[in-house]
């Protein structure tokens, strides 16, 4: 094996929102969970940059069969050496696929902690989304 050339250095939460709905009817025995996420990043030298992983749970607008509303930021930094030619597709397609590792598990615990069952946000395969895609499961 060898260590790859684009390396992810650090990752932090920038925001996170979230707000239980106290008038879910927890009835409902299906709720249609509803994802979007919205991935950017910017160089910030030539080799290196940040990169941006924005995750919606649910809208934020209440109503019966929505049990809460989350909105995770992460953010990344990224650097890479200078014989690598594709750094922009790694930056679309590798640094939000790791920045999801980490908000994943952050939205599980949110989930458990506010008394939900949890909630394991599917993997992404990030090749095939266009940027600001809901994924509806």
């Amino acid at each position: 094996m060898e260590k790859s050339k684009f390396q992810f250095k650090n990752q932090k939460i920038v925001q996170v929102e979230f707000s239980v709905n106290n008038n879910f009817d927890r009835s409902h025995n299906e709720v249609q969970l509803e994802i979007s996420m919205k991935e950017k990043h910017k160089k910030t030298s030539t080799y290196q940059a940040l990169s941006e992983l924005e995750i919606s749970v649910f809208k934020k607008e209440f109503n019966p069969q929505i049990p809460f509303y989350i909105r995770i930021i992460v953010e990344g930094e990224f650097k890479w050496e200078e014989n690598i030619d594709n750094s922009e597709q790694l930056l679309k397609i590798n640094a939000p696929a790791l920045l999801l590792s980490y908000a994943r598990s952050m939205i599980t615990q949110l989930t458990v902690f506010a008394g939900f069952e949890p909630l394991i946000i599917p993997l992404v395969d990030f090749t095939k989304k266009p940027d600001n895609e809901t994924i509806k499961s």
